[in-house]
C-alpha cells in the first residue's frame, strides 16, 4: 500500500487560516500494490531470511487436534508457513472451524497458507459440503461443474482456508480403476472441459490444485499402497492423460500435485521424484505455479526414510511421535502426506512445494528456500530439500 499525507498552513501567513477539521487538513491516498511490487517485496523479505527461516516458511505442517490454543502454540513454536487441515482438525460446525483457522494465524501481515482436501464425495473434509463431486459430475455440463466448484470454493473460503487440493484432472473410463469415482470426466476432452470449469468456478476463492499429475487413470493400482506403473509412450500420454492437465493449467490453476506414478517410457522414477516430469510440466504445459507432491507416506516404495540421500543412503528420525528429516540434495523436490483416498478422517503427513525462479503471478504465493552449495547438512523440524539451480524446494510436514 502507498499512503501520502499533506498538511499545511504556511508559518509566514499574516492572517491565520480558519482551523479545518482534521479530516480536511490531511489527505490520504491508498492504492493496492502492483503484482511487480508485491513480488519485489516478497523477494526482498526472503533474501533477508536465515536458512532456517526460509525452510520454515515453505513447510505446511500438521497436528491432529481441534483445540485452537494447541494450534496457536504449534504455529508459534515452529514458525511454519502453512498448515494442512485433515479430518482430525475439523470441528462439528463452521463457526468453530473459522475460530480454528483464525488460531493458525500468528502474523496477520504474513498469514499462513491453510489447505484442505475438499473434492467432495469420497474425499470430503467439510461435512456440510453437499455439492456433487466426481462420478456425480461426469455427465454434467461445464456450467454445472463451474457452479458446483464456485459453491465448494465459497465453503472453503468461508472457513478461512486458502488452498484446496480439490480438482481431479485424472481421466479414466474404467470402473475398476481406483480413481474412477473421483474423476470429473471419462474421456480426455470431457475431463479437460470439467477441469477447466472447476478451476474457473473456484476462481479467487481458493488456490485450486490439479491432481494427480501426470495422471492416475493410465496406471493400474492404488498409489496409496504401491507405485503404479505404465509403459505408455509420451506421445500417447500427450493425446490422453495430459489433456485435462493442460486444460486446467491454461484455465489458471495455481497449484499442480505430482502423483507417485511411474510412466516408465518417460522416467522410471515416480513423477513425484522425477526432474523430467517437472520439466515437462514447466516447459511443455506452461505451468508456472506451485508444484506439490502427493503423500510420501502413502506408497510402500517411498516409506522408511523419505527420499534417497546422496550416495544412496536414507535417513530419518522420530521424536515425540513426529518424524524428522535431514536437509540434503536430491534430483527433484517434491514430497507429501496421507490425506487422500476414501477417508473423511485422517492423520498428518508430508507435503512439498516448489516454485521456479522468476515465477509469475500464480507462483508468488510460495517462497522458495534453497540450500547454498557447500553448506553442511542440518536438522530442521521438518524435511526441506532444495535445488539451487531452479529454486525449488522439498518440504516435509509433521
Amino acid at each position: 500500500m502507498l499512503a501520502l499525507a499533506a498538511a499545511s498552513v504556511p508559518a509566514h501567513a499574516v492572517t491565520p487560516a480558519p482551523t479545518a477539521p482534521a479530516s480536511a487538513a490531511a489527505s490520504v491516498t491508498v492504492r493496492a500494490a502492483t503484482a511487480d511490487e508485491t513480488d519485489a517485496a516478497a523477494f526482498d523479505r526472503v533474501q533477508a531470511m536465515s536458512l532456517r527461516e526460509k525452510a520454515a516458511s515453505v513447510i505446511m505442517g500438521h497436528i491432529p487436534t481441534t483445540d485452537p490454543g494447541t494450534l496457536t502454540d504449534y504455529m508459534s513454536s515452529t514458525h511454519v508457513g502453512g498448515f494442512i487441515l485433515m479430518g482430525a482438525n475439523i470441528p462439528a460446525d463452521e463457526p468453530r472451524l473459522r475460530a480454528l483457522t483464525s488460531a493458525l494465524t500468528i502474523d496477520a501481515d504474513i498469514p499462513p497458507l491453510i489447505a484442505v482436501d475438499e473434492e467432495g464425495g469420497d474425499v470430503t473434509r467439510l461435512p456440510w459440503d453437499r455439492f456433487r463431486a466426481g462420478e456425480g459430475l461426469q455427465g454434467a455440463s461445464d456450467a454445472e461443474v463451474e457452479a458446483v466448484f464456485a459453491g465448494r470454493g465459497a465453503l472453503v473460503q468461508r472457513a478461512g482456508i486458502g488452498v484446496n487440493f480439490g480438482v481431479i484432472a485424472d481421466v479414466t473410463a474404467d470402473r475398476r480403476s481406483f480413481i474412477f469415482d473421483r474423476v470429473l470426466g471419462t474421456s480426455p476432452n470431457d475431463a479437460a472441459a470439467h477441469a477447466a470449469a472447476a478451476v474457473r468456478g473456484e476462481g479467487d476463492q481458493a488456490l485450486t490444485t490439479l491432481k494427480h499429475f501426470p495422471g492416475h487413470g493410465a496406471v493400474e493400482g492404488n498409489s496409496h499402497v504401491m507405485i503404479p506403473a505404465t509403459a505408455i509412450s509420451k506421445a500417447d500420454w500427450e493425446k490422453t492423460d495430459a489433456v485435462p492437465f493442460r486444460s486446467g493449467i491454461d484455465a489458471g490453476a495455481p497449484l499442480l500435485m505430482f502423483g507417485h506414478l511411474a510412466y516408465t517410457a518417460v522416467d522410471r522414477a515416480p513423477a513425484s521424484l522425477s526432474a523430467r516430469w517437472h520439466e515437462i510440466a514447466r516447459s511443455e504445459l506452461g505451468f508456472d505455479g506451485v508444484a506439490i507432491t502427493d503423500d510420501l507416506g502413502m506408497p510402500a516404495g517411498l516409506r522408511g526414510g523419505g527420499l534417497p540421500r546422496p550416495g544412496g543412503q536414507r535417513r530419518s528420525r522420530h521424536r515425540g511421535g513426529q518424524r524428522h528429516g535431514a536437509l540434503g540434495d536430491v534430483h527433484h523436490p517434491h514430497v507429501g502426506g496421507p490425506h487422500h483416498g476414501r477417508h473423511r478422517r485422517g492423520g498428518g503427513g508430508w507435503h512439498a512445494a516448489a516454485r521456479p525462479a522468476g515465477a509469475g503471478r500464480r507462483g508468488r504465493h510460495a517462497a522458495a528456500a534453497c540450500r547454498p552449495p557447500g553448506t553442511d547438512e542440518a536438522w530442521f523440524p521438518a524435511r526441506t530439500v532444495c535445488r539451487s539451480t531452479d529454486q525449488t524446494c522439498m518440504i516435509r510436514r509433521t
